[in-house]
C-alpha cells in the first residue's frame, strides 16, 4: 500500500478503469443485498440491538465480550 501522505486514501481514489468501477459496484450490489437479507432475517434481532438490548448469544458473548469488554456506548462493525 502506497504510504506517501501526498497521495489519495485508496478509500478516496476512483477505480482507474470502467471494469474497474463495474466491479466495485457490483460488489457493493451484493453486500447490499446479502444486508437486506440479515436484516430481514429471524436469526439477527435487528430491532434489539437498536433499541440497546444484548443481543449476543452465549457463544458470541464468551468469544467476544469476554475479550473486548464492556462496549456499551461503543460503535460497532459487523465484519
Amino acid at each position: 500500500m502506497d504510504t506517501d501522505p501526498g497521495r489519495d486514501r485508496p478509500s478516496e481514489r476512483s477505480p482507474e478503469t470502467p471494469a474497474a468501477a463495474d466491479l466495485v459496484g457490483a460488489n457493493r450490489d451484493l453486500w447490499n443485498g446479502w444486508t437486506e437479507l440479515h436484516v430481514e432475517s429471524d436469526f439477527y434481532d435487528v430491532e434489539g440491538f437498536k433499541a440497546g438490548r444484548d443481543t449476543l448469544d452465549e457463544v458470541e458473548s464468551r468469544g467476544v465480550l469476554d475479550r473486548v469488554g464492556d462496549i456499551r456506548g461503543k460503535t460497532l462493525l459487523h465484519l
